[in-house]
């Protein structure tokens, strides 16, 4: 994965993705799913990845939720007890608040899984939050609808069109990523006019 994000968050953000491709439910995901967002091993825990009940519970309370046959999508609107950071101020450029979605593209099947993607995907941006204010510096993160830019206070924004984020966290402006050179080209040789 490209994402430039800190270390502690590379299982999550890897987990989530593994998540979104192979949606199919399997007793070693739902272990690791248990592990990582609950911080408990357990042999046997709930098919998160088979269960929709199971999967749904993975939602904390008062995060708002939709299931559609298209995608799921997940909007952390309050602060979770691990993370006191909340994504109720996080707004895109039309309005609508940041969501954290996985797409189904009607597969049946696949909801619990995608359920699972979207918190977790959700679960690592709120933290990637922490660690931006923590760090002092500026963090790409996936929603599941494309990458989003999590700034050195904390909120997240649309990524600038005319930006890039370099790997020490600092946001560069295009013509300073790429500067033009302009050079003179070469004289032709002798060889080249005959």
């Amino acid at each position: 994965m490209h994402e430039v994000l800190p270390s502690e968050l590379r299982p999550l953000a890897d987990l989530a993705h593994r998540l979104a491709t192979k949606p199919v439910p399997r007793r070693e995901l739902d272990r690791e799913v248990h592990r990582i967002l609950l911080h408990l091993h357990c042999e046997e825990p709930p098919g998160y990845t088979s269960d929709l009940n199971a999967a749904i519970s993975l939602i904390p309370a008062g995060w708002w939720w939709h299931i559609s046959h298209l995608e799921v999508e997940v909007i952390p609107n309050r602060p979770d007890a691990d993370i006191p950071i909340s994504n109720a101020n996080d707004y895109r450029f039309n309005g609508n608040p940041i969501g954290y979605s996985c797409h189904l593209w009607g597969v049946r099947d696949a909801i619990p899984s995608a359920i699972c993607s979207a918190v977790i995907l959700a679960r690592c941006a709120l933290k990637a939050k922490a660690a931006a204010i923590r760090d002092e510096r500026m963090y790409l993160i996936q929603t599941g609808t494309g990458p989003m830019l999590v700034d050195r206070d904390g909120s997240v924004k649309e990524l600038p069109s005319k930006g890039w984020l370099s790997f020490d966290g600092r946001l560069i402006a295009h013509q300073d990523a790429f500067p033009r050179y302009d050079f003179d080209p070469p004289a032709p040789d002798e060889d080249d006019i005959r």
